[in-house]
């Protein structure tokens, strides 16, 4: 007889089978018949066990006396020489019949039956549960076949949102089973156990438990009925939400509403063409007794609830009130801003201003020489060599710009050909960042100064009498001498620039006594506080100008340096030129021989020429081209590729166009 058994080792694969027959070691033979080995030793191997003929003294008598059990009763002689052997060797068999197990042994060589079990079988091997299959039957063992059954289940979950805005369910139903086993009279060397399997539904939940689940967690506000009873016949292994809170509504501020007022004035181009709708909008302005600005009132909030009750508490919108700036005066009300002179409103947080637009009817030449206006600038003749204009606004030109240099802290509006020269838009000016500068030392000085005095009257009782102006006189003669200098620096600096007297907007008269401390010794009280506010909020201004983004609108560019901190839009073409953007390049016609250099995207129709002239672009987002020439450079984050032949829709990064596809 033979027995197959496969184990890590030759040692647990005897232990294996010996265990599975009762056979003692000194009755086998080990033959090692497969070894599946790696670098650090045998993975497994595979074993026959065959039981000698000549078994141990005790296996000895039993095996005589089956043998004296075989002898040949008279009349029934062993078969003759020439006749047919019996056979020797042949597999063990397994049959199930009437709720038992019947075995036929192996003989010769022939080996061990199996069992397999189905679902809804169990299968007890002298009284513990086999978990191990194929399970080798010596039909020594107690053996036990059982039809097992599985009950139905039912479950539900349910959690909150961590704003309690929301409660979520989840509702599972599992199917459950009864079992009958199933006879298998065939006798076979392999043997399935298996039984006939009922389905069994579980019981639905009621609507009621289902809500009493969502009680449990302190859900009883807003529940949704129409889910609960979904929930209840079909189950969701997602979470469903069942229960929805009310989220405050927070109070919206008061807020102030700039109110424009369209100016008509001639065009070069006719207002519906092509180019006006797309690149040239129309200036905003107001006249003197329009009204250019309105306060609208904060509105009212309301609290929340979650789903547990607690409740939400909102924000109450606040109250702003409107300041009256340049050419502006306030309603009786405060409600309505008034202009008192032509211009265009603007806010400046709650100050709202009119910034005066100044027309140039005919073309502005050098004879005219340069302008600096605090305000809008509009050109609507040409613009021609030498000349220097500089906006605190907007500047709108409508016709050639050559040669000159135009700068602008808003946008730059050209409509037609800029050769030569310089464009710069929404860059704040060199002189308000020299202002800047000495207005932030001028403010900390203050700071300390005013701390300086509060330190003196808490520790020296002798100066307790004295005003703030002759204690702050005598601090500035001996600690703080730098101060009249930044002072008188920053007077002259507002006084000198019309660009700078709309940003400093007189802080430049209360700041001027410090530039003579003599005349503070006559001063009893000393609002530094208030002064020391003041020049915050001027501070806040100027970083707001620093900040605000400009952009040039322009129908061509031929030789031109253009810096903006907005975007660049081109309407034909760019030759030539250098465009420095913080924002985006797009041209719809072609650049050639140019450079580009933007922190946004860039896109053209076309970029570069035929005769290989090299044009540079350098960029941090995508860029994107309906055909590109030969010697043609694109630099963008981590690497870069130049162009050795016209190619069509390029699209760089890669990435950036398998993302697009």
């Amino acid at each position: 007889m033979v027995l197959k058994v496969r184990a890590k080792t030759v040692e647990e694969a005897v232990q294996q089978g010996l265990a599975q027959t009762g056979w003692k070691q000194e009755d086998v033979e080990v033959r090692v018949i497969k070894e599946k080995k790696s670098l650090f030793g045998p993975r497994w191997v595979e074993v026959e066990l065959h039981l000698r003929q000549a078994p141990s003294a005790a296996a000895s008598e039993a095996v005589s006396g089956e043998a004296e059990a075989r002898q040949p009763e008279e009349g029934n002689p062993q078969p003759l020489a020439g006749e047919p052997a019996l056979e020797m060797d042949r597999d063990g068999t397994l049959s199930f019949v009437d709720g038992q197990l019947r075995f036929v042994a192996p003989v010769g060589k022939g080996r061990f039956p199996s069992i397999r079990v189905a679902k809804g079988v169990q299968l007890i091997a002298d009284g513990q549960v086999v978990e191990d299959f194929p399970f080798i039957y010596d039909g020594q063992r107690q053996v036990i076949v059982q039809a097992v059954e599985e009950a139905p289940e039912r479950r539900v979950d349910v959690e909150l949102s961590k704003d309690e805005l929301q409660a979520l369910m989840r509702v599972e139903y599992i199917k459950g089973y009864t079992a009958a086993l199933l006879e298998q009279p065939e006798p076979r060397a392999v043997l399935t156990l298996r039984a006939e399997i009922q389905e069994v539904e579980p019981e639905r939940f009621r609507v009621e438990e289902l809500r009493a689940a969502l009680m449990a967690k302190g859900v009883t506000v807003g529940i949704l009925e129409e889910r609960l009873e979904r929930l209840a016949q079909e189950g969701s292994l997602e979470w469903v939400v069942v229960a929805e809170g009310v989220p405050p509504m927070h109070g919206v501020d008061g807020r102030i509403e700039l109110i424009y007022h369209r100016a008509p004035r001639r065009m070069l181009n006719s207002p519906d063409s092509p180019f006006r709708q797309q690149m040239v909008r129309e200036i905003e302005s107001a006249e003197q007794g329009q009204v250019v600005a309105r306060l609208h009132p904060p509105q009212p909030g309301r609290d929340g609830q979650t789903v547990t009750g607690k409740v939400i508490p909102h924000t109450p919108g606040k109250e702003i009130q409107m300041k009256a700036g340049k050419g502006v005066r306030l309603n009786e009300e405060g409600t309505e801003a008034i202009a008192e002179m032509s211009g265009r409103p603007i806010l400046n947080r709650t100050t709202v201003s009119i910034l005066p637009v100044h027309t140039v009817n005919g073309d502005l030449t050098f004879k005219e020489g340069g302008i600096r206006f605090q305000g809008d600038v509009v050109v609507q003749g040409d613009v021609l060599d030498g000349v220097e204009l500089e906006a605190v606004g907007n500047v709108y030109l409508y016709g050639n710009v050559s040669h000159a240099r135009i700068a602008a802290q808003g946008d730059i509006h050209a409509e037609k050909v800029v050769f030569g020269g310089r464009l710069n838009a929404g860059v704040a000016a060199e002189a308000l960042l020299q202002a800047e500068q000495l207005l932030k030392q001028i403010h900390q000085q203050i700071l300390q100064l005013r701390q300086s005095i509060q330190h003196l009257r808490m520790h020296r009782p002798e100066v307790v009498r004295e005003g703030d102006g002759r204690l702050a006189f005598l601090l500035i003669e001996n600690k703080f001498r730098q101060l009249p200098k930044l002072v008188d620096q920053f007077c002259q600096m507002v006084r000198n620039n019309a660009l700078l007297q709309e940003w400093s907007a007189g802080l430049e008269d209360q700041l001027q006594g410090f530039a003579k401390p003599a005349a503070l010794s006559m001063l009893d009280r000393l609002n530094l506080d208030q002064l020391a506010d003041e020049m915050s909020e001027r501070l806040q201004a100027v970083s707001d100008e620093i900040r605000r983004k400009g952009s040039v609108f322009v129908r061509s560019l031929n030789n031109t340096t253009v810096e903006a901190s907005g975007d660049v839009q081109v309407k034909e073409s760019v030759y030539y030129s250098r465009i420095y953007a913080r924002g985006s390049v797009h041209c719809q016609g072609t650049i050639r021989a140019s450079e580009i250099y933007a922190e946004g995207d860039v896109y053209s129709s076309e970029v570069g020429t035929r005769s290989g002239t090299k044009a540079t672009v350098s960029l941090k987002g995508t860029f994107r081209a309906k055909k590109v020439y030969p010697n043609v450079e694109v630099i963008f984050p981590g690497d870069k590729e130049t162009f050795d032949r016209e190619m069509m829709d390029v699209v760089l990064p890669r990435s950036a166009q398998q993302e697009s596809s």
